[in-house]
């Protein structure tokens, strides 16, 4: 069973700091961060539902494996932390948070031979197709 902590103070203060650099404006959003030493990722960021959200108050939470992040140096630590919540965003419209998982997974030997900058020119090729298809898809039934 998972054995969780809360996290130290300086933890809190960098996360809240990414966070608001992140999204300007936090429209009231509310998350709660805490520790599992034992996970295997440094970070997960995991969407409440509505029940939790109702009965706790937090739109997410995150749990981090501290003693990981704090391993890494100050500037890799902030980059970690960046590039875990760039996928949570707000739609002040519909008054909801969204969280997206991360875009960008590949295979190191592939990436080393061929450079991160022609894989994300063809991950969004690929995207684009796809995003090109659901719109003729969408054209076509109406």
């Amino acid at each position: 069973m998972a054995k969780f902590e809360h996290p130290t103070e300086d933890t809190v203060k960098e996360v809240n700091d990414v966070f608001l650099a992140l999204i300007e404006e936090r429209y009231g959003v509310k998350f709660n961060i805490l520790v599992n030493n034992d996970q295997k990722e440094v970070f997960k960021v995991k969407k409440y539902t509505a029940d939790i959200k109702f009965a706790f108050g937090y739109d997410f939470q995150i749990v981090i494996n501290e003693v990981i992040l704090e391993g890494l140096p100050p500037v890799e630590r902030n980059l970690c932390i960046q590039e875990e919540l760039a996928g949570v965003s707000f739609d002040p419209e519909r008054d909801v948070v969204n969280i997206k998982k991360g875009d960008f997974t590949s295979h190191r030997m592939f990436v080393d031979k061929h450079s991160y900058e022609k894989v994300i020119v063809l991950r969004e090729s690929i995207q684009s197709l796809y995003d090109k298809k659901k719109e003729d898809d969408a054209q076509n039934k109406e």
